[in-house]
C-alpha cells in the first residue's frame, strides 16, 4: 500500500527546515533516503538498473516539491545529491553572520500577550530549530531552552514563573511547556469577552439603542445588558464586575474588548489597572 504525502513547494522564502525535514520523511518512506547521501551510499545489494532508479526517484522527489523560482536555481544540477547539497548551501545557512542573528533574535524573545499561547510557542520553536540546523554545535541544550523561555513569559505568567523557578536543581523544556498550558488553560478559564452593539434604528419600550454582552470563555455563558447609549457600558460592566465575583468567589483577571472609545478611555482603564484586570484587545468590530 502506497502512501501519499501532501508537502508545499518550498519557494525560498518559508521554512527551509521544516520542509527539509518532510521531504527526508518523504524520502524515507519511499525507501529511497540514501540518495541524498550520494550514489555511493546506496546497498551493494542493488544492480546498477536499481540504483539508477532510485537516483532518478529521489531527483523527482525533490524538484516536484520545489516552486519555480528555485528549482531555476538548482537547475544546473544533475542528481539528487547535487541538487540537495545546492539547497542547502543557499538556504540552511551556516555562516557567523546568520548565527549571530539567530542568536539575537532566540535570545531577545518576548512572547507576545496579543498571541495565543500555542502561536508564542510555535515561533519560540521554530527560533531554536533554525538555531540548531546553523551548525552542529548551535542546538542549546534543553536546560537552557527552558530557561529562554521562561524569560520571555509576560507579566499575566509572573506567578507560575516564579513557581517553576523555586527550589529546583535542574529544568526540562517539556516540564515549562506543561506548566505554562496549565497557566494558559486557568487564564481562559478567568476570562471575560464583553462587546458593544448599535445603535439599533428601533428602541425598546424603555428607550434603550444598545446591548453590551459579556461572555466568559470557559463556559460560555452571556450576560446582556441594555443601554441608552455607550457611556452607559462602564457602570454597567462595574456592576456586572461586582455581581459576577459575589456569585462565584471568583475575580476576573482577564478582559478582552475591541478598541472602541467605551471600553478605551482614561477612566476605564484606570479602572482595570486598580482592579488588576490583565486588558487583551482587539480591532474595531472584531469579537
Amino acid at each position: 500500500m502506497s502512501l501519499k504525502f501532501n508537502i508545499d513547494k518550498f519557494d525560498g522564502t518559508g521554512d527551509f527546515g521544516i520542509w527539509r525535514k518532510k521531504v527526508k520523511a518523504l524520502l524515507s518512506q519511499q525507501k529511497i533516503l540514501k540518495a541524498i547521501e550520494g550514489p555511493d551510499k546506496l546497498s551493494d545489494s542493488l544492480n546498477a538498473e536499481q540504483k539508477d532508479d532510485m537516483l532518478e526517484m529521489a531527483l523527482g522527489t525533490i524538484i516536484l516539491n520545489l516552486s519555480d523560482n528555485v528549482l531555476r536555481e538548482v537547475n544546473d544540477e544533475t542528481t539528487a545529491f547535487d541538487v540537495w547539497k545546492k539547497l542547502e548551501g543557499l538556504y540552511l545557512t551556516k555562516s557567523l553572520t546568520n548565527k549571530i542573528y539567530l542568536k539575537e533574535c532566540l535570545f531577545s524573545f518576548k512572547m507576545d500577550p496579543s498571541k495565543g499561547l500555542g502561536q508564542n510557542l510555535d515561533e519560540f520553536k521554530r527560533m531554536t530549530i533554525e538555531l540548531a540546523n546553523a551548525g552542529e554545535n548551535e542546538k542549546l541544550s534543553d536546560e537552557n531552552e527552558a530557561i529562554i523561555l521562561l524569560n520571555s513569559l509576560p507579566d499575566s505568567f509572573r506567578y507560575v514563573k516564579a513557581a517553576i523557578k523555586y527550589g529546583r536543581t535542574s529544568l526540562s523544556l517539556d516540564e515549562c511547556i506543561s506548566a505554562l498550558k496549565s497557566k494558559d488553560l486557568e487564564l481562559k478559564t478567568e476570562r471575560k469577552d464583553n462587546d458593544l452593539w448599535g445603535p439599533s434604528k428601533v428602541s425598546t419600550h424603555g428607550g434603550n439603542r444598545y446591548f453590551l454582552s459579556l461572555i466568559d470563555d470557559h463556559s460560555r455563558k452571556v450576560w446582556i445588558y441594555l443601554l441608552k447609549s455607550k457611556d452607559q457600558a462602564f457602570e454597567n460592566f462595574k456592576a456586572w464586575k461586582r455581581q459576577v465575583e459575589n456569585q462565584t468567589s471568583k475575580t476576573i483577571k482577564v478582559l478582552r474588548t475591541d478598541n472602541g472609545l467605551e471600553f478605551c478611555n482614561e477612566e476605564f482603564n484606570s479602572f482595570c489597572n486598580n482592579e488588576g484586570i490583565i486588558r487583551h484587545k482587539t480591532v474595531r468590530h472584531t469579537p
